[in-house]
Order: C-alpha cells, then sequence, then structure tokens
C-alpha cells in the first residue's frame, strides 16, 4: 500500500501501447483514475468514468465515447466500479430460474489492457464481481491486477483472484484448493483449523507476482500508535457484560457459527460505540462515553490542524459529527461515507483540507485509493473486524506525500471487543476467529 501501484499500471499501459484500457476499482477510487492518467500518462487518453445514472446509461455513454475513439484513433480509458459491472446491460441478466439470458455489454468489449484495482475486492469465490471480473479478463489482451492486501482475512482469499488472472496457477475448483492448503474442522467440519503447504502457495502465488513494501521502498516519515483508554459507565457495561455472557453460553453450547457469531460480536461493538440494536432494526443511544472522549482528544490539537477520525458504524459518525460542530469553532467537519456527499475539498481522490480540517471517515468506504496525507494526525473511533481495512486505512495517510511523523490514536473501552481487536491486529490474525476462540469457555478451561 502507498507504493504508486496506479502510476506503474498507468506506466504498464503506455510500455505495451494500450489503445483500450478497462479499469475496474472501488467505487470512492473512480474518480483517482482519470486525474492519475492525465499526471503519469504521455500518451493522451480518452477518459470516460460515468458515475452518475443508470446501468444502461452508463452503457450508452461508453459505447458512444468507444465508438467516437475508434472512428478518430484515440487511445481510450474506461472507469468503472465493482458494483455497476453486475449490472445489466453492463452485466449478466438471469431470468426468474436464474438463467442467462444475456451476458452483458461488457463481454463484447475486448480491451489491450485491465486493470483490477484493490482486486481482493473479487476474493469471495461465489461472488458476482468476482465471477464477471473472471469473464471479462477472458477477453482482455493483458491483465493487471493490484492490491495493497491481497490476503486481507487468510490464504483463502487469493483463490478467486487468481482464478480470474491465471487459472493456471491454484485451478478451478475452490474445493480442491481448499483440500490442498487447509485442514477443515470445528463447527460442522466448516472451519479452518490449520494452513498447510504454505510454502507451495508462497511459490505459486509469486510464479505472477510482485510484492513491495512501503518500508523498502519509501523513504517516509516514521509513524507511532496511541491508546486512548475509554471506561464504559458501569451501568453500559453491566449491559454489555450480559449480552457478552449469553454469546459465551452459545459458544460453549456449539450453538455459534462464524457467520452469526459476527452478527453478535457486532451488536457487542456497537454497544461500545453507545448504542444497540435490535431486531427490528430499531435503536437506542445508551452512552456518549466515546464521543466525549473524542471531542476531548480534540481540544488537545489545534483547532485549525487537519485530523482524520475513522468509524465503522452511520450512527457514530453522524453523532460525532454534530458533536464536533457544536464543540468546536474552528473545525469544518466533512465525511467520506456512503451516506453523506463527500466534501468539496475531498477531489481527484486527494483530501486538500482547504474548505474543511476535520474528515470523518467511514472504514469501509474510504479505507482504499484515496489520499489523505494533508493530516498527519489520525483517529480510530471504532474498527471492523478486517485486518485488511485497518491496514489500508493507516496508508490513506502514511504514504508518498506525508511529509510529517503520523501519529494514530486507538480509543479503547477496556474489557471490550475493542481490546480482543486492537491484539489481534497485533498478533496479525483474522480478528472474528481470535475473539470467537478467546471468548471459547473450552480453551479457557485448558
Amino acid at each position: 500500500m502507498g507504493c504508486g501501484k496506479t502510476k506503474e499500471a498507468i506506466d504498464y499501459a503506455n510500455g505495451i501501447n494500450a489503445q483500450s484500457v478497462l479499469v475496474i476499482s472501488p467505487k470512492k477510487v473512480t474518480d483517482v483514475w482519470p486525474a492519475q492518467f492525465k499526471m503519469h500518462s504521455f500518451k493522451e487518453y480518452e477518459i470516460c468514468a460515468p458515475d452518475k445514472g443508470t446501468a444502461a446509461k452508463k452503457a450508452k455513454t461508453i459505447e458512444k465515447h468507444l465508438e467516437r475513439c475508434r472512428v478518430l484513433g484515440l487511445p481510450s480509458v474506461v472507469v468503472l466500479n465493482y458494483e455497476i459491472i453486475i449490472r445489466p446491460p453492463l452485466g449478466p441478466s438471469y431470468d426468474k430460474h436464474n438463467r442467462l439470458i444475456n451476458r452483458g455489454y461488457l463481454l463484447t468489449l475486448e480491451p489491450d489492457l485491465l486493470i483490477v484495482d484493490e482486486a481482493h475486492r473479487i476474493k469471495a469465490p461465489g461472488g458476482k464481481a468476482s465471477w464477471n471480473v473472471m469473464r471479462i479478463g477472458k477477453r482482455a489482451a493483458n491483465m493487471r491486477f493490484q492490491s495493497g492486501t491481497p490476503m486481507p482475512h487468510s490464504p483463502l482469499d487469493i483463490y478467486a483472484q487468481y482464478r480470474a488472472l491465471d487459472n493456471t496457477v491454484f485451478g478451478t475448483r475452490y474445493d480442491y484448493f481448499k483440500q490442498r492448503y487447509c485442514i477443515m474442522g470445528g463447527y460442522e467440519n466448516k472451519q479452518v483449523v490449520k494452513f498447510v503447504n504454505m510454502d507451495e502457495l508462497n511459490e505459486k502465488f509469486y510464479s505472477i507476482a510482485h510484492y513491495v513494501s512501503s518500508d523498502d521502498a519509501l523513504d517516509l516519515p516514521e509513524q507511532s500508535d496511541h491508546v486512548i483508554n475509554c471506561p464504559l459507565p458501569p451501568k453500559v457495561m453491566k449491559l454489555y457484560s450480559e449480552f457478552n455472557k449469553e454469546l459465551i453460553l452459545e459458544i460453549a453450547n456449539g450453538e455459534v457459527t462464524a457467520q452469526n457469531g459476527l452478527v453478535k460480536l457486532l451488536r457487542l461493538a456497537q454497544m461500545t460505540a453507545g448504542f444497540m440494536v435490535f431486531d427490528d432494526e430499531s435503536t437506542e443511544l445508551i452512552d456518549n462515553t466515546k464521543i466525549k472522549t473524542a471531542t476531548d482528544f480534540l481540544l488537545d490539537l489545534p483547532e485549525e490542524k487537519p485530523v482524520v477520525i475513522f468509524c465503522r458504524f452511520q450512527n457514530e459518525i453522524l453523532r460525532l459529527k454534530e458533536a464536533v460542530e457544536k464543540e468546536f469553532k474552528r473545525r469544518r467537519v466533512g465525511t467520506i461515507c456512503g451516506f453523506l456527499d463527500s466534501p468539496k475539498d475531498f477531489y481527484d481522490g486527494i483530501w486538500h483540507a482547504s474548505d474543511t480540517n476535520t474528515l470523518i471517515v467511514q472504514v469501509q468506504a474510504g479505507g482504499e485509493g484515496i489520499d489523505l496525507t494533508a493530516a498527519h494526525y489520525c483517529l480510530f473511533f471504532s474498527k471492523d473486524f478486517s485486518l485488511g481495512n485497518y491496514r489500508q486505512c493507516k496508508k490513506r495517510l502514511h504514504r508518498p506525500g506525508q511529509k510529517k511523523k503520523t501519529f494514530y490514536y486507538h480509543i479503547i473501552c477496556p474489557g471490550t471487543v475493542d481490546e480482543k481487536i486492537m491484539t489481534a491486529i497485533k498478533k496479525k490474525q483474522d480478528i472474528v476467529d481470535y475473539i470467537l476462540e478467546e471468548l471459547n469457555p473450552h480453551r479457557l478451561k485448558n
């Protein structure tokens, strides 16, 4: 992460003299690519990155763009996001019996180069985006996949990416792949107990991959991590403990799978953030301790100093935004998330911190492909259960363009899932598996 993958991809397009380039990237990164092509390419590509309208409207826009480039003999770039490539008529359409009716417009194209940005987005072998990228790739003359976190959770994450990129490396059968590199066990024999043959997997992985560490490649300023303890009030901690005990009992009785365990851990994380979500999706505010801790943190910084705050939940983003705007006259708040407009001083994938100086970023929406080097102070208000997302978030600040030492502060509620997430991160373990194992009373008895 942060080693210039975008520039290298553009250099590669120039190097092979690609006349037609298709880029597939996360939604928040699509507006980065046009600016980067203009900055780094010696070929003057005509760029089409439609960001508004339906899939049908975008298909027509792309078709007109490509026809114009063909007639005029101009090199072209089309940039699309993962969400839109699966929607007809760009993507395939099916009847009510789930039978393929139309393969979609994208499968009529034959790009000279397919660039798949943040390729770990297609790590799910059965995902629609994964299958569609694979089909598009078969029609491309050249492919380049790139990711700062190709294995965000486990070595299993690379299978679907390699199936799309070069299926001769790990084959086309996911069950064979798992049998070769995993020992299964646990509940219904569906959990990975141990990874095996890792030397072989590593050798095959690097047969078509190149890895660069930012520590080796970049001369960046230092970075440091600091914990801000935020004890929950006794009343809230009692609620948390009761729910936690129910989860431990269910684990002991073998009633918890990785999937429903994830939901229950989500509820615990929401409680540390100060709210509860019930089965009917209604919410109840139970505490503002974390909000107060975050505003106290900002009190210790000059009000004009840019700062980035990472949050997980929509509820806490809205509450935190309101609290900061109320508490600080000179802190102008912007957000990068899936439900509020980005600030005007966030464009070309870069936060310029000219109109805003406090940026609240949703982990899932702002963890990839954007530049937040305008700040060198970062506060993790909350984290999700992805080690890969956490690393991506940190690299938004600590990357080329950062001139100062970067400080990361983590609000942690002692005795809660916050602590366990932080421990799993330090041990570089899958966060959900680690927490569920830590809560297993049978393990505690041993």
